[in-house]
């Protein structure tokens, strides 16, 4: 197996990792260097800023912190990977569109607005339901 990039690119079944037990880590740390960034970008703020787009891909980042900017309307969020959580920080007013894709609470399209603050979780490829959120004096707490 490759060095991993993301905490998609690993196994939930150890054997399927690399080093294997026979690989020496001592002569090459370069797996856990990466182990290393991968659990340290669980509580980092993305480097870059994502444009709102038709796919907007929060999946992508490479952290768990996502600042979204722009109007566009979304209609995807990526194809992530089951389990992937990312708190979506908005600073423009894009449109979440409900759909198979994208669950949101009441089955309702959401208009957000700077400073908006929602958090997705994938549930399998391509589907991504929001978990919790707020914005202006509203709460999505527990929203699906």
């Amino acid at each position: 197996m490759p060095l991993p990039n993301t905490i998609g690119d690993l196994s939930l079944t150890p054997s399927s990792n690399s080093p294997t037990g026979s690989d020496s880590t001592a002569t090459n740390d370069d797996y856990l260097r990466s182990l290393s960034a991968l659990i340290r970008s669980f509580y980092s703020l993305s480097t870059a800023s994502i444009a709102a787009a038709a796919t907007t891909d929060i999946g992508a980042s490479n952290a768990e912190n996502v600042t979204v900017t722009g109007t566009a309307s979304i209609t995807s969020l990526g194809t992530g990977y089951a389990g992937c959580l990312r708190e979506v920080f908005c600073t423009g007013t894009p449109t979440f569109v409900h759909s198979s894709s994208i669950a949101l609470p009441g089955a309702a399209n959401i208009t957000a607005v700077a400073n908006d603050f929602f958090i997705f979780r994938c549930t399998s490829a391509g589907q991504w339901a929001m978990v919790a959120g707020t914005r202006a004096a509203t709460s999505f707490a527990n929203a699906t």
